[in-house]
């Protein structure tokens, strides 16, 4: 029986072949919207890491995560506001400046936001809060603009003689 050694092998074995290690999981059943709102996520972190790179020239990035400061315009608030649009537009809704006056920001939520129960939370915790980091204490208040309800159907009526008039 010839050693180890006789045959060229080394006498201790080295590290084992290199198998493959894949590990199989179940499929995962996810809805679009998931999909998609993950899909966000990533760019999003993507981008506020791109964003937010000490070594890019100041002021150089108007998005959300950029330190500068804007004048409060119907203008440039509609600018932030794409920042916060395409999660509005994953929902199935938007939002539309309507004013900007003293400070007071008037603002419209559309389609699927508009009639939304949460749609003062998407207002208070989202775009508020974008709003007023980018013009910090310029923006007094930000309101919600509806959409006015029409009622049951109005009839006018003039006269109508009844039976005692005739009398």
């Amino acid at each position: 029986m010839a050693s180890l050694t006789a045959t060229g092998l080394p006498k201790a074995p080295t590290s084992s072949p290199k198998f493959p290690s894949t590990t199989y999981q179940f499929p995962q059943f996810v809805s679009l919207k998931e999909a998609q709102r993950a899909s966000q996520r990533r760019l999003f972190s993507k981008t506020a890491i791109k964003a937010s790179n000490p070594s890019a020239p100041a002021g150089s990035s108007p998005g959300l995560y950029s330190a500068q400061k804007f004048e409060l315009t119907a203008r440039n608030v509609d600018l932030v506001l794409e920042d916060v649009r395409p999660y509005l537009i994953a929902d199935g809704g938007n939002v539309d400046v309507v004013s900007v006056e003293d400070g007071i920001v008037s603002l419209k939520l559309q389609g699927a936001c508009g009639s939304c129960p949460s749609s003062t939370t998407t207002m208070k915790m989202g775009i508020e809060r974008v709003l007023k980091e980018k013009f910090g204490d310029a923006v007094k208040d930000i309101r919600q603009v509806y959409d006015e309800e029409v009622g049951g159907t109005t009839v006018e009526v003039t006269y109508i003689p009844t039976l005692a008039d005739k009398e």
